[in-house]
């Protein structure tokens, strides 16, 4: 289940959003009334899930371990890059 969070922090999707002025929402304080602003937010909490993640792997010598880590890097790599491909489950996540 956290996988799927990472997934979706990572590429946020506004299905009911004309636009990117969240302004007209009720209470959406400045900053979070632009989308671009909400999108950066989400992928810094996917950073950091992905950071608990990897330092957890670190403390693990496993195979298994070694490859997560790998898979994580290679994703965060496609990310920068502007894909956000579909990250397998990962263990700790």
């Amino acid at each position: 289940m956290r996988t799927q969070l990472v997934m979706q922090l990572a590429a946020p999707v506004a299905y009911d959003l004309n636009g990117e002025d969240l302004g007209k929402y009720k209470s959406v304080k400045p900053l979070f009334d632009q989308w671009s602003h909400v999108a950066d937010v989400c992928g810094k909490v996917t950073d950091s899930l992905l950071n608990a993640c990897l330092e957890a792997l670190r403390a693990d010598a496993s195979l298994e371990a070694q490859q997560a880590q790998t898979k994580i890097a290679t994703w965060r790599d496609a990310r920068a890059a502007g894909d956000t491909p579909p990250l397998s489950k990962l263990p700790g996540l």
